[in-house]
């Protein structure tokens, strides 16, 4: 009995040592008009919120250290410049990553694994882009042909692109 006593002590007072982050649940508004509702952590969205852009465009989801991460909803507002009326589906550092639907002005729907923003069509390897497949962009363009570890191989050099000069979504 007195192990068990001196244990739980032990663990009490160390356990009163650690600083824990505060979850919390309110709001920020950013400088470029950008405000976000939900839950917070270190001053980020961090956990279940909405992040309605200053341009209108609205994400509601799972948010983790400020970027959406986990499923999540993205409806964008009218206008040419956007890819889509709404995505949804499944996000990673902020990118539609995973299983998700887009659905473009037209009404028209792109289903599948999306890849860092791109839908992506082929073979996969740990989750990348690895042997012939296409991906093909949300506001437009494709790449097609060979990846490796999530990269496009280019032909002509059998290696990635210079960095910079990838078709980014």
């Amino acid at each position: 009995m007195k192990t068990f006593l001196t244990l739980c002590i032990v663990v009490a007072v160390g356990a009163g040592c650690v600083s824990k982050p505060t979850q919390t649940v309110g709001t920020l508004t950013f400088a470029d008009g950008t405000k976000y509702a939900g839950e917070i952590k270190d001053n980020k969205p961090n956990g279940q919120g909405t992040m309605t852009w200053a341009d209108g465009t609205k994400n509601v989801g799972e948010f983790k250290d400020g970027e959406l991460n986990g499923k999540g909803t993205q409806t964008f507002p009218d206008g040419e410049e956007y890819p889509g009326k709404k995505y949804v589906g499944k996000w990673k550092n902020g990118f539609w990553h995973g299983q998700g639907t887009l659905t473009k002005p037209d009404g028209t729907k792109l289903s599948g694994l999306w890849v860092e923003g791109g839908l992506y069509k082929g073979k996969l390897k740990d989750g990348k882009p690895n042997g012939q497949g296409t991906m093909t962009y949300a506001c437009g363009g494709a790449t097609s042909g060979l990846w490796k570890n999530g990269m496009f191989i280019d032909p002509a050099t059998n290696a990635p692109p210079p960095s910079g000069t990838e078709n980014k979504p």
